[in-house]
Order: C-alpha cells, then structure tokens, then sequence
C-alpha cells in the first residue's frame, strides 16, 4: 500500500473502479434499458430516468418533475424506475 513520507496512507481505493472500457455509466444504463424494456414508451421513460442519472447511480431529479416533463403518470415512472433498479 502505497504511503508517502510522512507516514500517512494515501492508497485510494476507489481509483481501481475507474472504468476504463470507454463506455460510460449512463451509456451502459441506455444499453440495458434497450435489453430490459420492450414497451417504447416505457423505454423513453428509462431514457429520461437514465439522463438525469448521476455517475453514482443517485438520481436527484423527483420522479414527480420527470412525470410532469414526459406528461406521464407518476406510478408509470415509478414502474420504469422499479425495473431499472433490477439492472
């Protein structure tokens, strides 16, 4: 484990998940939405759920304003978002 010289470890756990295949979270999001979701609509409803992803996963966006901005039922967006959290 890698220290520097003052004796304090600055071993970065979190640097050995960098991806490094060239696909981004959010693309690999998009690729199982198109591999888990048959309905096109339902389909464009994991799309804008996977464009307001964070890198991390966390989606800080109400489900509420991306119901409003799809013109969609809540519970149809909550649905989508039941089936993406599978992936």
């Amino acid at each position: 484990m890698p220290t520097n010289s003052a004796g304090t470890n600055d071993f970065d756990p979190i640097s050995l998940l960098e991806d490094t295949s060239g696909n981004s979270f959010r693309a690999h999001v998009f690729k199982e939405i198109d591999e888990l979701i048959a309905d096109t609509k339902d389909r464009a409803i994991g799309y804008a759920i996977a464009s307001h992803l964070e890198p991390t996963g966390w989606l800080p966006t109400p489900l509420t304003d991306i119901a409003k901005n799809l013109q969609a039922e809540v519970e149809v967006v909550e649905a989508v978002l039941s089936q993406l959290q599978k992936c």
